[in-house]
């Protein structure tokens, strides 16, 4: 889930946060605009990890984030099966 076109939002349920949660948030963060992601792990005791991966660090063009489609394609970009 993308919010306001800032953060990346990972939902996360189970008896334990998978290992891969962290990377897949990550690779999004990589491959997108977005700087900020967060994910949230609803288990036994709720949870959350917060990741930055500055824009100045990645190859993407620039004017890609402003087009009136971008929130639909980053949620396709970063999508993934769900524990």
């Amino acid at each position: 889930m993308v919010v306001e076109s800032r953060v990346s939002l990972e939902f996360k349920a189970g008896d334990r946060l998978d290992p891969n949660a962290d990377s897949q948030l990550l690779n999004c963060l990589r491959a997108t605009r977005l700087e900020v992601g967060l994910v949230l792990h609803f288990g036994p005791k709720a949870s959350f990890k917060r990741r930055v991966f500055r824009n100045d660090r990645k190859t993407i063009p620039r004017d890609s984030a402003d087009s009136a489609d971008s929130a639909a394609k980053l949620q396709a970009a970063c999508r993934h099966d769900e524990l």
